[in-house]
């Protein structure tokens, strides 16, 4: 279960009836309303990750009538695959009383959202991301009221308590609370139609009163929503082309798509057919260790499960380079280098993912020797925040899926078999491999152990810890470029306060609601790969969950 389709991008492949390309980026446009409506209910919802899931349940249980479309076949998008729900501003019933508020000791939207101002260059749209975080904690609370939500706080992040107590592997973290709100939805009456793919809009007069979609058989469904239609789909990390147009930066310089294969933008695309502006130009979060194999060696996807065994040992703290085998940047994060963190919301993979991504060729290179498995024994701290760099076990805690086993070992094997990652018996066999002068890089291993035998790290500004010193001595040598692979795009329709999307004229559309990350903005302008939040102070996860509870109580409302 939880398996993928396809693992490749979405690309400029189709022709126009002049027979010229026509992009993948394109708008697409909407339709007249149908003769007759195959379905009328009071509200639709494109998509059914925690977003899809909150207007889903809230419009249900407020009474009203509800479709939810989902292309894939299960609900719970990326959602399912998240580690938790962070509420770092506060405001929740729990950190009320427990008094956890960010920056001041008591629930201000404002002055958080105010406070993160200098590091997203004046760009926030203040109200629209204070009203996020109010909804961002009513959300929780009203999750919360539901039966076998499995969260916890702690307090910042809400946890699946099975994950908190150790009982359940962090992968599919959030696979308990996606079921408990999806059993909530179908119980209050609403409708969710799996393996349907919304195709486009409807408008009447400029008034967005309906999709159109198809089922696995392609039978068209059109469907009316009397309040509106509210668009759920994520964000465009495997469509190349809209990364291209709006996040060229992500384009050039991250090596794998991501989080999830089906993130190709049909609904920011269509929000763009209906007439709505943008907001987020050029930014995207990411994450470390995406292996360079889209690009360079190995299967030639853009995609890979990011808690892939080659990334669960790559992102360790090993020796790591530069395309010049001058030694590349490592930072660990809250659990190491507390001198050296911001004390923010951020550091740690997402960090190292835009320290490597920035780097000539866009990626930094790993060197390990044979006794990798040892090695990892030290280097790894299994209590870390990052949970990815912690290789999974054989303990009986791994929801059973298609994307990721617990026998990381032979992920790696795989790996060294496909090319991804480069074996040698000597440094030069394994310089030339990865495309590295062999000299500069027999000097840099020789310089690595020369600073491991002292004990301490005086070639970084930020230097590794002393435990992390692990000399290279043990042929077979190991080598793999890894860079950054797309956490979320952070480009998309522009929305107000309300999560009601707007035209390039500020205006509301009527009809047509959206919540993040099809919708975009949360994270200003030009906001690049790790910026303080990563996401925002929902992380990304929570804030799905939120705005999609916003925006379906700002439909029903008539916002």
């Amino acid at each position: 279960m939880f398996g993928v389709a396809g693992c490749g991008p979405v690309a400029t492949e189709a022709v126009d009836s002049n027979g010229e390309a026509r992009s993948e980026a394109d708008p697409i446009l909407p339709l007249d309303p149908p003769a007759s409506w195959d379905r009328e209910v009071d509200l639709v919802v494109v998509g059914t990750g925690g977003g899809g899931l909150a207007a889903t349940t809230l419009a249900a249980e407020s009474g009203s009538s509800v479709i939810a479309v989902e292309k894939e076949g299960t609900v719970g998008g990326a959602t399912r695959h998240a580690l938790g729900y962070v509420i770092f501003a506060g405001g929740s019933k729990l950190q009320n009383e427990l008094g956890a508020a960010w920056p001041g000791p008591e629930f201000d939207p404002v002055a958080s959202v105010n406070e993160l101002g200098p590091y997203y260059q004046y760009s926030l749209n203040v109200p629209m991301y204070a009203n996020v975080l109010v909804a961002g904690a009513e959300c929780i609370d009203w999750m919360m009221e539901h039966k076998d939500v499995p969260l916890v706080g702690v307090p910042r992040v809400y946890f699946d308590k099975e994950v908190a107590e150790g009982r359940q592997n962090a992968v599919l973290g959030m696979n308990g609370t996606v079921n408990a709100m999806e059993a909530a939805a179908l119980a209050a009456g609403a409708e969710i139609m799996l393996n349907t793919k919304c195709e486009t809009l409807v408008v009447e007069d400029g008034v967005v009163v309906g999709i159109m979609a198809k089922d696995a058989d392609g039978n068209e469904i059109y469907a009316k929503g009397a309040k509106g239609v509210v668009l759920c789909g994520g964000g465009f990390g495997m469509n190349r082309d809209l990364l291209k147009r709006y996040i060229p930066s992500c384009y050039e310089q991250a090596l794998q798509g991501g989080p999830m294969p089906f993130h190709t933008g049909d609904t920011f695309r269509m929000g763009l057919g209906a007439g709505a502006d943008y907001a987020g130009l050029n930014s995207f979060s990411c994450w470390e260790g995406g292996l360079d194999e889209y690009y360079g060696d190995g299967d030639g996807s853009y995609w890979h499960y990011f808690w892939n065994g080659p990334r669960q040992l790559l992102t360790n703290p090993w020796l790591m380079l530069d395309k010049q085998c001058n030694r590349a940047p490592y930072f660990g994060g809250y659990d190491f280098q507390e001198e050296y963190i911001n004390q923010g919301f951020s550091n740690g993979e997402v960090t190292n993912a835009s320290a490597w991504m920035s780097l000539v060729g866009h990626g930094a290179y790993a060197v390990l020797d044979d006794n990798y498995e040892e090695t990892l024994k030290i280097i790894c701290n299994k209590k870390a925040t990052d949970k990815s760099r912690v290789p999974i076990e054989k303990d009986g805690t791994l929801i059973e899926n298609n994307l990721v086993s617990d026998d990381w070992r032979q992920e790696v094997l795989d790996a060294i078999d496909r090319g991804a990652i480069k074996k040698a018996d000597t440094l030069e066999e394994l310089a030339e491999k990865v495309g590295l002068d062999p000299d500069r890089f027999v000097a840099a291993v020789k310089r690595w152990n020369e600073v491991c035998e002292t004990g301490e790290d005086t070639d970084l500004a930020v230097p590794y810890n002393s435990e992390w010193l692990v000399p290279l001595k043990k042929p077979p040598y190991y080598c793999a470029k890894i860079g950054a692979m797309i956490g979320k795009t952070l480009c998309g329709l522009r929305v107000d306060e309300n999560m009601h999307v707007l035209d390039a004229d500020g205006n509301q559309i009527p009809g047509l609601y959206a919540n993040f990350l099809t919708a975009g903005g949360i994270a200003g302008e030009n906001s690049y790969g790790s910026q303080w939040t990563n996401t925002s102070l929902m992380g990304a996860n929570g804030l799905s969950w939120c705005s999609g509870y916003l925006a379906a109580k700002s439909a029903l409302a008539g916002k």
